[in-house]
């Protein structure tokens, strides 16, 4: 009671912001799309100098409203932003949690009103960052730039109800096959908190490199965060050549990083979630400390992707106790409630030689090997879970039984989430097909088109979209188990800051709305409205998202003097060649006023505001007298 009436004071008093004289009334293009948005049919402008005040419990709030004034005052030339813990007054900002819990809205959830002023409530400060969140989308894409410049900060006027659909809205990162720096990963963060994504699935161990330090074991860093080279793979080099690069990879995560990362994410309202995988994947620990093998060794950190048949010994003890030394660190360094373990790709063939596997399988009674690595997990669980953590694992630990507690982690489709969730486990769907984010944007037959990535898990922005995490067809008794998504960024085929973020953007914005947004709520047309908006919010940032490329049919057939069908998207203009040269910056505009004269290959691209391009679309065009 006591906000409401300081906003009704607030009303009274007339201190509100300007409503006159700013024009039509700007559109609403939130990206995860709100579950209830009111457009109130007009503007309202900020001060440059506007005061944030926060009502509530000032430790919880004034982390988020000093992240609202850093991006104001970093965009904005002249911004000088107040925090204050006074009653509202004036056109400001107020971030208030509400006296009472409102179950409407959850733990995530908030209301927005700018009707005079602009007012943020929730029961939680989560609750208030995601609606910061709203309302930086609300205000000029500009307020996204780190280069101070003018303009004012209008938006339109409104009312907003939102909470999440799934409580689970993750990301996953693999600087495993290629390294990618803290600062980076601050910035994959930012993405990730544009979006309200709110789980950092951090892959720091695989065959290709050991990325996290672990004091007890330095030579899992001083080895096995290392290798010589990197197999080549892309559009002229075939897997079955087998050439090597001599370009050193390496680079590991201290726990000061580590501490960094986790501090940077949490002032996101992002959880980071570690994963050492075991059994398998583990070739980089091996080369380490060759003794946790089945065979002894030695190996070398593994310059080619795929999978290798040598994994940690499920008979020897001393891996278990090397494990359990590597959590006893983790659980220091990551305060989140999960520990990722992998679990997948396992190879068994060294566990059928192995002496040591096979007394293990029959000491326990285990009738396969699959059921061996089962046990192996389970063992690991017991642990994990002593530490107060929850495992979860990837498809594959549904070979041989699943862990008791675990969560599953569906990839190779949606058939284990579907089985966990039969037997009791929540389940995180992250189906290759649709929601991994390596894979090219288009077709293999188009492939060329695209950057170097993964042609088995082609997935364009609108297939990913498309992702219902919740299968149709299981009884709705099991739909509290499927607790969220996740989208996958394998590094295998990428090895640049530029090439991971055209990876990622514009589809982690599908993704987005895939957790958040209702199933109702979505819908693609409108969605593509507004990632429109979106990209120059993505301009702003300097990020280098995937532009759309023309979509042109492999043949058109016209008439002289007849325009070209062509799909226009959003703010990207389209310049063409018909003389077998690439189109550049200054080939001719391909409109409805363009003029072909002649049957050719025609080559389009689109182009940004900053000059930026798209990949090439190419087509033959015949001409009809």
């Amino acid at each position: 009671m006591k906000h409401l009436l300081l906003f009704a004071t607030l009303l009274v008093c007339g201190c509100a912001a300007n409503t006159e004289d700013l024009g039509a009334p700007l559109s609403v293009n939130i990206i995860p799309k709100p579950i209830d948005v009111k457009e109130l049919g007009y503007n309202v402008k900020l001060s440059s100098d506007a005061t944030i005040y926060i009502n509530g419990k000032a430790s919880e709030i004034n982390q988020v409203a000093t992240y609202l004034k850093n991006r104001i005052e970093q965009s904005l030339l002249e911004a000088e932003i107040e925090i204050s813990e006074k009653p509202m007054k004036g056109a400001g900002i107020q971030l208030a949690l509400n006296d009472n819990y409102d179950a409407a809205l959850g733990m995530e959830g908030y209301t927005l009103s700018s009707e005079k002023a602009v007012d943020i409530r929730a029961n939680t400060a989560t609750g208030l960052f995601y609606g910061v969140q709203s309302l930086l989308q609300l205000l000029p894409p500009a307020i996204y730039s780190n280069s101070a410049s003018q303009f004012d900060l209008i938006l339109p006027a409104v009312e907003i109800q939102d909470k999440p659909r799934y409580e689970y809205r993750g990301m996953h990162l693999d600087p495993c096959r290629h390294f990618f720096s803290v600062d980076f990963t601050k910035k994959y963060l930012d993405y990730m908190a544009y979006h309200k994504l709110n789980k950092f699935h951090w892959h720091l161990t695989e065959d290709q490199g050991w990325r996290i330090e672990i004091k007890k074991y330095p030579k899992l860093v001083e080895i096995g965060s290392k290798r010589a080279g990197t197999m080549i793979l892309n559009h002229d080099v075939a897997w079955k050549e087998q050439r090597y690069d001599t370009i050193p990879v390496e680079g590991y995560y201290s726990h000061e990083d580590i501490r960094e990362i986790v501090t940077y994410a949490s002032e996101r309202h992002i959880e980071v979630i570690p994963e050492i995988e075991m059994p398998g994947h583990s070739t980089a620990a091996l080369a380490s400390y060759p003794q946790l093998s089945c065979t002894g060794g030695p190996f070398e950190v593994l310059q080619r992707p795929g999978v290798i048949k040598d994994v940690y010994c499920a008979g020897n003890d001393s891996v278990f106790t090397f494990l359990k030394d590597v959590i006893d660190e983790v659980v220091t360094l990551f305060p989140s409630q999960y520990i990722h373990i992998g679990g997948d790709e396992c190879p068994k063939e060294r566990w059928e030689e192995c002496p040591k596997c096979q007394a293990r399988m029959a000491n326990e009674g285990l009738k396969d090997e699959k059921h061996l690595q089962s046990w192996f997990i389970t063992e690991m669980e017991k642990y994990i879970n002593s530490k107060g953590k929850t495992i979860i694992g990837w498809s594959e630990i549904m070979e041989g039984g699943i862990a008791p507690n675990a969560v599953l982690e569906s990839w190779k489709g949606v058939e284990a989430g579907v089985e966990a969730a039969k037997n009791g486990h929540k389940a995180i769907m992250s189906p290759y097909q649709y929601i991994y984010f390596d894979g090219i944007y288009v077709d293999r037959e188009h492939a060329l088109m695209e950057p170097f990535g993964q042609k088995y898990c082609w997935t364009n922005t609108e297939k990913a979209y498309s992702f219902e995490p919740t299968p149709d067809t299981i009884p709705e008794k099991y739909h509290p188990y499927f607790i969220g998504a996740e989208g996958a960024m394998w590094t295998e085929f990428i090895k640049t800051e530029s090439h991971l973020e055209y990876m990622l953007l514009p589809r982690l914005s599908a993704l987005s709305e895939v957790c958040w947004t209702t199933k109702e709520g979505k819908n693609f047309d409108d969605f593509s409205t507004r990632l429109n908006t979106h990209y120059l919010r993505l301009d702003a940032l300097e990020a280098n998202y995937r532009i759309p490329h023309p979509e042109l049919s492999d043949t058109i057939w016209l008439k002289k003097g007849e325009s070209l069908p062509l799909k226009k998207t959003g703010n990207f203009v389209v310049r063409y060649t018909t003389d077998g040269s690439d189109p550049n910056g200054t080939s001719p505009l391909l409109d409805s006023t363009a003029q072909i004269q002649s049957s050719g290959v025609l080559k389009a691209r689109s182009y940004n505001a900053l000059g930026r391009a798209s990949s090439i679309s190419t087509t033959v065009l015949l001409l009809k007298e």
